[in-house]
């Protein structure tokens, strides 16, 4: 859980809030970033509390970004108050159905034509939460249609073909949800209250890189070299050995997805050539069987030519 400026937000699977790795809290943005771990093919949920009343009277609104877009289009007011709660667990279809948020696969080619953007968004592998003070207004209206997210597609030599995106499972009903139009509170309101940015990687990845914990971390120092006795790296150095780790880590997944690939594709290949051996094999056999058909034992068949 992650909490700042009067609000705690997670991120939940299966009914529980992932950890949270390395938050930093960048006050003049009022942002909160963290890390978490991602599994594909989970569903997860955004859970968000108000820890405090920050302004008798006025509304709070917030808002979904996921992989820098707004590909799940959902909002929710309601009038601040301390311990006031919300748990969205997908994108509104309807009014009372929805499309749960996933983790999945990026998907990868070695062919150019097929990569459906040259360009890899830095958002990428990021769940996003703005928060802002609103007027409410007293119309409800029923949430839009939330269209299908073009899967995307990425060369395979990319910097993130290691990592996870977020996807809109199957539609499913789900309890009724109204929105309301609504009006920032105050002309400064135009910007968020405070900001949530959540980036996800599988767990491999964090782990290889330093941002997340293994199970159990293996003793590395000897008692002529203990942890304070070692040279301490700046933090530019320590940000680019992570980098560096990151990338590693990725393209190493990234490699075992496309060796995967592969196989299936030889064994579909193989598949195929053994039905065509047999089916060779059994063409001869009914040449042989026709040969006898029409031939007597010990018949001689002369084909040596006349002379004209």
């Amino acid at each position: 859980m992650v909490t700042f400026h009067d609000f705690s937000v997670n991120i939940r699977v299966n009914g529980k809030n992932l950890p949270c790795f390395q938050p930093e809290y960048d006050e003049e943005s009022r942002t909160a970033t963290c890390w978490i771990p991602s599994e594909a093919g989970q569903e997860y949920s955004i859970s968000l509390t108000q820890e405090a009343d920050i302004c008798p009277g006025a509304g709070i609104a917030f808002q979904g970004f996921f992989d820098g877009e707004r590909k799940a289009k959902f909002g929710t007011a309601w009038n601040s108050r301390t311990g006031q709660h919300q748990e969205q667990t997908g994108a509104c279809t309807s009014l009372a159905k929805e499309r749960p948020f996933m983790f999945g696969n990026i998907a990868l080619t070695d062919d150019d034509s097929k990569v459906t953007s040259q360009t890899i968004s830095p958002d990428l592998g990021s769940i996003k939460l703005t928060i802002k003070r609103v007027r409410r207004g007293e119309a409800s209206l029923a949430p839009s249609y939330v269209p299908d997210p073009s899967i995307k597609v990425l060369h395979e030599r990319g910097e993130k073909v290691g990592g996870h995106i977020t996807q809109l499972g199957p539609v499913r009903p789900t309890l009724i949800t109204r929105q309301y139009r609504s009006v920032p509170y105050q002309p400064s309101d135009i910007l968020p209250w405070v900001t949530f940015i959540f980036m996800y990687r599988p767990a491999a990845v964090l782990k290889a890189s330093g941002i997340m914990p293994h199970e159990d971390p293996p003793e590395i120092w000897s008692s002529s070299s203990k942890p304070a006795e070692r040279e301490e790296l700046n933090e530019e150095e320590e940000r680019a050995n992570k980098g560096e780790i990151l990338r590693l880590e990725e393209e190493r997944i990234a490699l075992e997805q496309k060796l995967s690939a592969l196989n299936a594709r030889a064994q579909a290949l193989s598949s195929h050539e053994n039905a065509s051996v047999v089916k060779q094999e059994h063409a001869v056999k009914q040449e042989q069987s026709s040969s006898r058909r029409f031939f007597k034992s010990r018949e001689v068949i002369d084909l040596t030519l006349e002379d004209d």
